[in-house]
């Protein structure tokens, strides 16, 4: 009696209750017969871009980075010079190769160089 109440009418056929769906979207809208929601989206998960300046992949392949590999083969003198050779390097190419990454990896061994220079002289 409520729902007459509020003006519904009594119905004896479950088909006269709902619509079916395929009368009410286009059938192409819902592939096998399920139709998308905007909030039951597909994740794509994040890409995460490689660190071209502090970790390069291509140097720590193996377990160590190269760069430790080079400081543990060359003296105290040898490696502040390595470090200072980079330092030009990536500075002299930079508005011909690589552009800011140039200068953002001449920045990370001229760091680098102030880490050992701080290192020696406390």
């Amino acid at each position: 009696m409520a729902r007459e109440e509020r003006g519904a009418t009594s119905h004896n056929s479950k088909d006269e209750w709902f619509e079916p769906v395929s009368t009410i979207v286009d059938v192409m809208d819902c592939p096998g017969g399920v139709c998308p929601v905007p909030w039951a989206t597909k994740e794509e998960p994040p890409v995460i871009q490689e660190d071209t300046v502090n970790h390069p992949s291509h140097y720590t392949d193996g377990g160590i980075e190269c760069i430790e590999a080079i400081e543990a083969a060359l003296t105290n003198e040898e490696f502040r010079g390595y470090c200072k050779g980079n330092c030009i390097k990536y500075n002299w190419r930079e508005r011909h190769k690589g552009g800011t990454e140039s200068l953002k990896k001449a920045q990370w061994y001229l760091d680098r160089l102030i880490q050992l220079d701080e290192a020696q002289n406390g």
